[in-house]
C-alpha cells in the first residue's frame, strides 16, 4: 500500500496563504527575491507533541519563459494523516476520506481551502509504495534480512546493511530509486529515542495501535518499501498511465506492481540460500543424486562454492574471486552454483503470498489484545482502564 506521497499544487497568489509559519524565507521575501528559491513549513514535531500528524510543505518559486510562478509541495504519509500510524494500511476506497483530511490539514496550516478536485488531480512527484508483512511467528526480521543480503543482487544497486542493537536494515539504492527491508517495530523503537538513527525520520505519534505493538512486542513485522523520489522514475515505473496524479495512483494495483517486480528480481536466487547452512555432505549427496552430468570433482567444487555463498553471500564471494581472476571467471563459476530444486522456505512463501494477495494490514492483524491503555514513554507505565475501574 502507499505510504508517503508528495504532490504539487499550483498557487496563483502566494499571499493568500498564511505567511507567518514559513521559514527561512517569509512569503514576501520569496516573492521579492531573484531566481529560483523555496521556503518551508514543517511543524511535524510541534503537532506530534499534541498527538497529531501534519504534512510538510515547501513553497517553490519557479520561472517559465515569461514570469515567475509558484507551487506548493505537500509531502505526507497517507495512513498517518488518516489513521495516526502507518502500521495499518489504506486502500483505494479510502481516497475520499484522505482528501478531506488533507484539505482540513492544509486549511489549518496555511489558512487556505484547496478544493477536493484540485487535491485529487494534483501531480505526484514522490511516491513510496510499501507493505507491512506480518511474518510467521517463529521468523525474526533480522534472520530474513540477513538472508536477503546474501542473495545474488545486481551490482546496479548500491547495498548498505545497517546493524544496530534493536534492528537491522537492508538498503538498496540507485540515483532514482531506494528499496529498503527493515524491522518495522525495531525502527519505531529507535525513532522513539532518536529519529536521526531511524530509517523513518518523521516523529512518531503515541497512537493506540503503536503503543500496543511496542508493549506487546510479540509480532515480527517486516517493512518492505520502495521510494520513487523523482517524477521521471515515477513515469518510467508506470508508463501505462496517462497522468500521474493522486487520483490515478492511489490504489492497490499501482502500489503492488513495483513491490512485486523488485521482490521477484531480488529473490530469484533465494533457493540457493537457507536460514542455516546445509551440511556439506547433504549438499554433495543432493548434487550427485540429481544426475546433473558433473563429475565428482566438479560436484565437490560446486559444494564448496555453495557453502561459501551461504556463509558470506554472492557479493563477498564475487569480490574474492574477482581479486584473483578476471570477470568472466566469476560468471562461469556462478552458472555452476545451481542447487537441485527443493521446497522454498516457509517465510519466503509467506512473503510471496502477502505480496500477491496484497490485503491491507489492519489492527486485528497486529495485536491480540483489545484493551485501552495510556503510555508514558518516559517510564513506560501502562494503565489498563478496565482494571482501574474494577469492571
Amino acid at each position: 500500500m502507499v505510504d508517503t506521497i508528495k504532490i504539487v499544487l499550483g498557487i496563483s497568489d502566494p499571499m493568500k496563504l498564511d505567511c507567518g509559519r514559513f521559514s527561512p524565507l517569509t512569503i514576501p521575501q520569496l516573492m521579492r527575491g531573484r531566481g529560483f528559491n523555496k521556503t518551508n513549513l514543517n511543524m511535524a514535531k510541534q503537532y506530534a507533541k499534541l498527538g497529531r500528524y501534519m504534512p510538510r510543505l515547501t513553497l517553490y518559486k519557479r520561472f517559465n519563459e515569461i514570469a515567475p510562478y509558484y507551487e506548493l509541495g505537500v509531502e505526507f504519509s497517507a495512513p498517518k494523516l488518516l489513521l495516526g500510524n502507518n502500521f495499518e494500511e489504506l486502500t483505494g476506497a479510502d481516497l475520499p476520506l484522505l482528501l478531506e483530511a488533507l484539505q482540513r490539514a492544509l486549511d489549518e496550516l496555511v489558512g487556505y481551502v484547496f478544493s477536493i478536485e484540485d487535491l485529487r488531480k494534483a501531480p505526484i512527484i514522490a511516491f513510496h509504495p510499501s507493505k507491512n508483512i506480518v511474518l510467521p511467528h517463529i521468523t525474526a526480521c533480522r534472520a530474513v534480512i540477513n538472508v536477503l543480503a546474501k542473495l545474488d543482487i545486481t551490482m546496479v544497486y548500491d547495498m548498505h546493511r545497517t546493524d544496530y542493537r534493536d534492528g537491522y536494515i537492508l538498503h538498496l539504492h540507485t540515483n532514482t530509486i531506494d528499496i529498503a527491508f527493515y524491522d518495522k517495530l525495531a525502527d519505531l523503537r529507535t525513532a522513539r529515542k532518536s529519529t536521526k538513527r531511524a530509517y523513518e525520520k518523521e516523529p512518531t505519534l503515541q497512537s493506540k495501535i503503536v503503543d500496543k505493538l511496542i508493549i506487546e512486542n510479540e509480532k515480527n513485522i517486516l517493512r518492505y518499501e520502495i521510494r520513487l523520489n523523482k517524477r521521471i522514475k515515477i513515469k518510467q515505473t508506470y508508463p501505462e498511465l496517462n497522468e500521474w496524479t493522486l487520483n490515478s495512483m492511489f490504489n492497490e494495483e499501482i502500489c503492488q506492481k513495483p513491490l512485486l517486480y523488485h521482490w521477484q528480481k531480488i529473490t530469484k536466487s533465494i533457493d540457493l540460500i537457507s536460514m542455516d547452512a546445509d551440511k556439506p555432505y547433504e549438499i554433495l549427496h543432493n548434487l550427485i543424486v540429481s544426475k546433473n552430468g558433473k563429475t565428482l570433482r566438479q560436484n565437490l567444487a560446486i559444494t564448496a562454492g555453495l557453502m561459501i555463498t551461504n556463509q558470506v553471500g554472492y557479493r563477498d564471494f564475487q569480490h574474492l574471486v574477482s581479486g584473483t581472476a578476471d570477470t568472466s571467471t566469476w560468471y562461469r563459476l556462478k552458472k555452476e552454483l545451481v542447487f537441485p530444486k527443493r521446497t522454498r522456505l516457509d517465510w519466503v512463501l509467506a512473503i510471496d503470498k502477502a505480496l500477491h494477495d496484497f490485503n491491507p494490514v489492519q489492527e486485528t492483524s497486529l495485536t491480540k489484545h483489545a484493551f485501552d491503555k495510556t503510555v508514558d514513554f518516559g517510564k513506560l507505565s501502562i494503565i489498563d482502564f478496565e482494571k482501574e475501574l474494577n469492571v
